[in-house]
């Protein structure tokens, strides 16, 4: 039979053992932890990583794309790369998405007299987005539509007030080579008025 002093000495290393095991068990579970969000943050990364390719290449698909189209709106690869120069530099001091602007500049292109005439014309684009709230893309359909058959054809200028502000009169018919005319010069001389915007 165990003395009092030996019982005494196993349920104190009994204990000190359990403390241990409980000590141990808590590190392990901390460790789990610790594996589990360093694999979930792994996957985060991998992830990012993969949808950051992704877009990199969808961008580089979605440049070229637009090189070819503009290629084909300016009968030549000379003028295309030209056009394609003309809205980048024009992208790289406005706050429109890149996006958007190549997507109105094929727009204007059609009814552009040449590329040399693009600058102006995404100009007054991005003028008439801001005035109006229009986005970058609906004021360059919007000024193509003008452009192409007269202001009347471009009902959202209208709504939004930009044929008055331009200082095309209500009620008035103009053919589309005389709101070209308006709107050019009206961006030219400055004399663009709110009344009625």
């Amino acid at each position: 039979m165990a003395t009092p002093d030996e019982i005494k000495i196993r349920i104190i290393a009994k204990d000190e053992a359990s403390k241990v095991f409980q000590k141990t068990q808590s590190a392990s579970d901390g460790l789990k932890s610790s594996v589990t969000k360093l694999k979930v943050a792994l996957a985060g990364i991998g992830i990012a990583s993969g949808v950051f390719l992704k877009s990199v290449i969808d961008t580089g698909a979605q440049v070229q794309a637009l090189r070819v189209r503009l290629r084909f709106l300016t009968g030549s690869v000379e003028n295309g790369a030209k056009a394609f120069q003309v809205m980048s530099q024009y992208a790289s001091s406005v706050p429109f998405a890149l996006e958007e602007i190549q997507q109105g500049s094929a727009q204007l292109l059609t009814v552009a007299d040449s590329v040399d005439e693009l600058n102006g014309l995404l100009q007054i684009t991005g003028d008439l987005a801001a005035v109006s709230g229009l986005s970058f893309v609906e004021a360059s359909s919007q000024l193509q539509r003008a452009f192409s058959a007269g202001i009347a054809s471009a009902d959202l200028f209208r709504e939004r007030g930009v044929s008055a502000f331009l200082g095309l009169e209500s009620g008035v018919t103009y053919s589309a080579q005389e709101t070209r005319k308006q709107i050019v010069e009206a961006f030219q001389n400055g004399t663009t008025t709110a009344v009625g915007a």
